[in-house]
């Protein structure tokens, strides 16, 4: 009789065990679970994004080498101060800067993200970087 209860008090302190072991480690556990998945929803959807992006991407590229192009035969003046523009109204509406992005500067080292717009000027200056007239891309 007495081993018998031995083996079911054995028994119990190993359930015991095992399950403070499991409530102690449900944290962590639960944690890296939900970054993995996290981190493949972002995957998904940054590959997605990519895919519809290309072929916008392709034409502004396109537009861009061709502007090149007649840069390149008309002598274009890449040392022109491009700030010398008559000054436009203040354009600041979200459609102006997303008409004008061409691009995304991303330096991870410093955490910063950036876009590139594909004319300077002073409003865009301040929102992000931009491509100097005259200069290939």
């Amino acid at each position: 009789m007495k081993p018998k209860k031995r083996k079911l008090l054995d028994l119990l302190m190993l359930f015991l065990l095992l399950s403070g072991i499991g409530i102690l480690a449900y944290p962590f556990v639960s944690d890296a679970l939900n970054n993995y998945l996290d981190q493949q929803i972002i995957s998904h959807y940054q590959q997605q994004a990519v895919k519809e992006n290309e072929e916008v991407m392709a034409k502004i590229q396109e537009n861009m080498t061709k502007k090149n192009q007649q840069l390149a035969k008309e002598g274009g003046n890449p040392g022109a101060d491009p700030f010398t523009k008559k000054k436009e109204p203040a354009k600041k509406d979200r459609t102006y800067f997303e008409k004008h992005t061409i691009g995304i500067l991303t330096i991870p080292k410093i955490n910063v993200n950036l876009p590139i717009f594909d004319q300077t000027t002073m409003k865009l200056l301040e929102k992000g970087a931009c491509l100097l007239e005259g200069t290939e891309n």
